[in-house]
């Protein structure tokens, strides 16, 4: 950072008079149903299995509850597929909300994001594909998977058309085989799946390569070598929160071509494609992960409210102050709506009047890991931090003098969750993690 400094001049947003939107933050809580409070408590357990050492950190670790706890949160099917949609999950409340903003703001068509860095779509479960499979005795089949392409629809991106013929995989194989064993050999089988129209089944035909060329005279006969059925039933598609909230704004009356998922644009000049409609208000709903519609995203001249379906990575992807959402539509200042949803259980004022909400803060309060024998730790906060509440600062640090652990303190007085308003503290917090590594970490 110094050595940077030497030959920049950085400025913050706090430095720079930039006319941004007025954000209003909702943070919108979600209560969990019995079967999100039973998953918690079978999340305890292992937790507490993992502390007494009882468990093979292979089998079961704390990055894995972890892990498990987002998905419980997120929504309960991700952890038990067959149960029940629950009505009032947040995912569910984050269709409403934004149906609720679609309908209000449809005269200027303005535009949303949806963040969720979980239950993404997979393009793998696309069932029209071609694979390629090559005699080999060594496998139980007799054949060994040797190149599969999912989604037919657009082919290569230098000459986008839909692959529908052998000829056609024939030309792809070729384009993208560099390598020879990469090549199309002789007794190779092609196998095209496609969807039926009514998308109850998958209609498959097979050719093998001979004589450079696919012949398809005898599908079935090469269909039933490879174990496979000309048709069969369409297998369930597994859940994902991508398409579960298209799918409900779409029964609320949003149409799917005004929805879209970052995830399919996946080449610079599609994504750039896809901005242009967002700006133009053709695209009205994007989800997408914070990694792919995070920074360098350019789409922001209609849209009007964000939505955050789960916790990102990084502290500055939840201030609303650092997304350039649209601060006019049609030459009027707007304001802008920034959604943060929650599942848990909120306080009653009684049970605060009463204490009974100490234990449960104390519980899952960082101070309550601080203990004489803690290791050295050197602890950061921003004074206008939005997530962590000053208290847990403050009990951090009494616990800390408390059981004389060795610790650093340095607050950030202009920041929030980042850290990255105060560039001298950020420079003495590094400075200050190096004197720790130096100290601390010992090279094996």
């Amino acid at each position: 950072m110094g050595m940077f400094k030497e030959a920049a001049d950085i400025r913050t947003a706090d430095t720079l008079d930039l006319e941004k939107p007025i954000a209003h933050v909702h943070e919108v809580v979600a209560q969990p149903s019995k079967i999100q409070k039973r998953l918690i408590k079978s999340l305890a357990k292992r937790a507490g299995k993992i502390r007494d050492g009882s468990v093979d950190p292979k089998d079961d670790n704390m990055l894995c509850v972890t892990n498990d706890g987002r998905k419980i949160g997120l929504d309960q099917r991700l952890m038990q597929p067959g149960c029940p949609d629950n009505p009032n999950s947040k995912v569910n409340m984050c269709v409403q909300n934004v149906f609720d903003i679609y309908t209000k703001t449809t005269t200027n068509r303005s535009t949303q994001l949806i963040f969720c860095d979980m239950s993404t779509p997979k393009s793998d479960t696309s069932q029209d594909r071609f694979e390629i499979y090559r005699p080999d005795k060594s496998k139980v089949s007799g054949f060994d998977l040797v190149r599969k392409k999912v989604g037919l629809g657009s082919g290569d991106e230098d000459s986008p058309k839909r692959i529908s013929s052998f000829a056609d995989i024939k030309s792809y194989v070729d384009k993208h085989s560099p390598e020879a064993e990469d090549k199309l050999q002789e007794g190779d089988i092609a196998v095209f799946r496609i969807p039926s129209e009514d998308g109850t089944t998958i209609e498959s035909r097979a050719a093998v390569f001979t004589d450079g060329k696919f012949t398809e005279d005898n599908s079935i006969e090469l269909m039933d070598s490879l174990g496979m059925s000309p048709v069969e039933d369409m297998p369930p598609k597994p859940f994902n929160v991508y398409d579960d909230i298209r799918s409900k704004l779409v029964e609320l009356g949003v149409p799917e071509k005004e929805i879209a998922f970052i995830h399919d644009y996946d080449t610079a000049e599609k994504k750039q494609a896809l901005f242009n409609q967002m700006n133009s208000g053709d695209i009205r709903v994007l989800l997408g992960s914070t990694a792919k519609c995070g920074a360098g995203m350019n789409a922001q001249a209609k849209m009007i409210a964000l939505h955050h379906l789960d916790a990102p990575l990084r502290p500055s992807d939840l201030e609303p102050s650092d997304w350039g959402l649209a601060k006019k539509v049609n030459g009027i200042k707007t304001d802008s709506e920034f959604v943060k949803m929650m599942t848990g259980e909120e306080f009653t004022q009684d049970q605060i009047d009463k204490g009974e909400h100490r234990a449960a803060i104390e519980a899952i309060s960082p101070a309550s890991l601080v203990s004489a024998d803690s290791v050295p730790t050197l602890c950061g906060y921003g004074m206008r931090d939005h997530v962590i509440p000053q208290n847990q600062k403050v009990l951090l640090v009494e616990a800390f003098e408390r059981t004389g652990a060795p610790y650093d303190y340095l607050e950030f007085p202009k920041s929030n969750h980042g850290m990255y308003a105060d560039l001298n503290v950020l420079q003495e917090f590094i400075d200050k993690s190096l004197e720790y590594g130096k100290a601390y970490f010992v090279a094996n």
